[in-house]
């Protein structure tokens, strides 16, 4: 930062010009530099008192070198320049308690994350343990039942369900070490279909899930896990929002046809879920992907919107909120962007 000294001469610089400059545009540039100078005496630590300050001594400056003006005209003239300067210092000053602010938040944030990946950690082990036994009994369960039975369909559902689990846990492990996790070639219809025949069992019976295709079969970069996480959360969601009656719409298409798809991913693969629940408020919509926080509090976590961001920008997307609270059709639809994997498929006899 410029001495005070180096300030002082400045500001008298600007105030003289402003005085007798020649017409409006002249004056605006002068009131402009004032402007510019408030906003760097924040980053000198100068107090509004020391601006006033600042002000009275240039101004008793300027009369001095000017003894033909009278000083209650030089004062009265030069009200716009110190009206400029003090202006831009308060707004640059509360820019920076903001920023100081958002830091302290993040921080907290950040140390939260940091318990849950140490407490994701230390339970993960015992948690794959109970899976396993579950896993093993299911699958005893299953060979003791008529081949094709609706029992062992059912079955087949809990097993299906043990390996998600396994999943889960495997990504609570990355999660707590930070590790990237291991990804693969997905056709995320298939994913998505999956997904919906476990979550058919779960859901109530008023509530109905529709699912259109139009990918073309589009293939992407993922991990299973993560993909059944993203649907799951979005729809668990959903299915809290209309109290577990109501429509949710999965619509999976080229993300060329969504008038909204943020820069840079026109090309990739749109996922969109849409709910006919009661919507969000744009104050709920600003902080809807924020650690922690929720609207469910104190059955919700307010981690899995939060969760669900960070898996789609790991695989390189975008997710995006659009929510109407008021009005004849209120609802919520997310849309999730993913880059599209156009390598050629594995062929028979080689590794996904």
């Amino acid at each position: 930062m410029d001495s005070r000294a180096s300030v002082q001469a400045r500001y008298e610089e600007i105030l003289e010009r402003f005085l007798f400059a020649p017409g409006t545009p002249e004056a605006e540039l002068e009131l402009a530099a004032a402007f510019e100078l408030g906003r760097s005496l924040v980053c000198g630590k100068a107090s509004p008192d020391d601006i006033v300050a600042l002000h009275q001594e240039a101004v008793g400056h300027i009369a001095r070198r000017h003894p033909t003006l009278l000083l209650g005209q030089i004062a009265g003239r030069l009200d716009q320049p110190l009206l400029e300067l003090t202006m831009a210092h308060g707004m640059a000053f509360r820019e920076q308690l903001d920023h100081r602010i958002q830091e302290l938040v993040r921080r907290e944030q950040a140390s939260k994350l940091e318990a849950l990946g140490t407490l994701s950690a230390g339970i993960a082990h015992d948690f794959n343990n109970i899976v396993g036994c579950i896993l093993g009994f299911a699958e005893m369960a299953g060979d003791d039942l008529p081949a094709g039975s609706r029992g062992q369909g059912h079955v087949e559902q809990i097993v299906q369900a043990c390996f998600r689990a396994r999943d889960l846990v495997a990504r609570m492990l990355t999660y707590a070490r930070q590790t990237p996790e291991k990804t693969r070639r997905l056709n995320v219809a298939e994913q998505v279909r999956e997904i919906l025949a476990i979550l058919a069992a779960s859901l109530a019976p008023k509530l109905r899930v529709e699912f259109s295709d139009e990918s073309g079969q589009a293939c992407i970069q993922a991990s299973p896990g993560q993909i059944h996480q993203v649907v799951m959360n979005l729809c668990l969601n959903a299915a809290d929002a209309m109290l577990h009656e109501g429509l949710i719409q999965i619509r999976l298409q080229p993300a060329a046809r969504c008038a909204d798809a943020p820069p840079g991913h026109r090309d990739d693969l749109c996922l969109q879920i849409t709910d006919s629940g009661p919507g969000m408020s744009p104050a709920v919509q600003a902080r809807a992907f924020e650690p922690f926080f929720t609207t469910k509090a104190p059955h919700g976590s307010g981690l899995g919107l939060s969760v669900t961001q960070g898996i789609v920008h790991q695989l390189g997307g975008e997710i995006t909120l659009n929510s109407r609270s008021e009005g004849p059709e209120t609802g919520t639809t997310f849309r999730i962007y993913l880059p599209i994997d156009h390598s050629a498929p594995p062929g028979p006899g080689e590794a996904p």
